[in-house]
């Protein structure tokens, strides 16, 4: 069996290929089948030195996606932030039409971000704090409640 790291491509010992790319390597087949099995685990085959490896694949950094009102809403009541975003609507309706307005338009989002979401919990930490006290605003806790929302089986 041959490989070529340029094309990524093993090219077998029985096939007269009238044109090979010069970097082809030979590998034994029981390396072949090695790799092969590899491949079948996650494995990605990657060259080094011209020569095949199975190597994991790179681990991504996570990304958070945008959640839909459902799954918003799911976050909400799942860590009781429903209870203080309600809290917070009340405190602000009596206090600041215009903060109370902000969250109402945000409550009713078509898409939440994580990084918005934050801003908001920011920016509303003072009140939140003051009208449910026992809740647990930091990012930390918001970024894991964010993680199980995203994987909940609605």
């Amino acid at each position: 069996m041959r490989y070529s790291a340029s094309t990524k491509g093993f090219y077998p010992d029985s096939i007269n290929y009238p044109n090979l790319p010069n970097d082809v390597v030979q590998i034994t087949d029981d390396d072949y089948a090695g790799l092969m099995a590899a491949q079948s685990l996650g494995k990605f085959i990657v060259a080094v030195d011209g020569f095949p490896i199975a190597q994991d694949p790179p681990i991504l950094p996570y990304a958070p996606s945008n959640l839909t009102p459902a799954r918003f809403e799911y976050l909400l009541a799942n860590t009781g932030l429903d209870d203080v975003w309600a809290a917070l609507e009340a405190e602000l309706k009596d206090t600041d039409r215009a903060l109370f307005a902000q969250i109402k338009a945000q409550r009713s989002s078509l898409s939440f971000s994580q990084a918005k979401t934050l801003d908001l919990v920011a920016r509303f930490k003072d009140t939140a704090e003051r009208v449910a006290p026992d809740a647990d605003l930091s990012e930390d806790a918001i970024k894991a409640a964010w993680v199980v929302a995203e994987q909940a089986e609605l």
